[in-house]
């Protein structure tokens, strides 16, 4: 995946990225992960760029966690 994301705000530093996983199994018993990625994103003049392949460090995180 790749983001471009401008207009930000100059007074952070970086962009953290969080996302969820669902899964199911045979019989539709839904499963939802979250997870951060462990990498932070630069922003520069407002600007930032994401790229993700899937094979980024990241950590298990509770899902309340995403909505703070």
């Amino acid at each position: 995946m790749h983001f471009r994301l401008s207009n930000l705000d100059a007074s952070y530093s970086n962009v953290v990225v969080y996302y969820t996983r669902y899964t199911s199994d045979n019989l539709a018993n839904k499963t939802t992960e979250a997870f951060k990625i462990l990498k932070n994103f630069p922003i520069y003049s407002s600007n930032c760029e994401i790229r993700i392949n899937g094979y980024e460090d990241k950590l298990g995180v509770s899902i309340n966690d995403i909505n703070e």
